[in-house]
């Protein structure tokens, strides 16, 4: 195995020393309360909108569309069971 130059070596370690805090500061910080509230079918919590979500009852099934980030999802479920599947990815 060969070692590095000194000018290599210090090369490496500075770049180590300046990437640690960047990747640090890219995590979100935890906040002290959390918030997580359904108005009107919106999931909003303490860093904004999340979901969008609206149930709709189909005879004896019951259809739940949810609209986030990652695409749109849904679940169907026989309503006072608690028989469902969930996640069902639409878009």
């Amino acid at each position: 195995m060969r070692s590095r130059e000194p000018h290599q070596l210090y090369t490496t370690i500075v770049q180590a020393v300046f990437t640690i805090p960047i990747i640090i500061q890219m995590t979100k910080p935890k906040s002290a309360f959390n918030f997580d509230k359904t108005i009107a079918g919106f999931n909003i919590t303490e860093n904004g909108i999340k979901s969008f979500t609206k149930t709709i009852q189909l005879g004896p099934l019951q259809l739940t569309l949810n609209t986030r980030e990652s695409g749109v999802h849904a679940s169907i479920a026989l309503p006072g069971t608690g028989l469902s599947k969930r996640n069902i990815k639409i878009l």
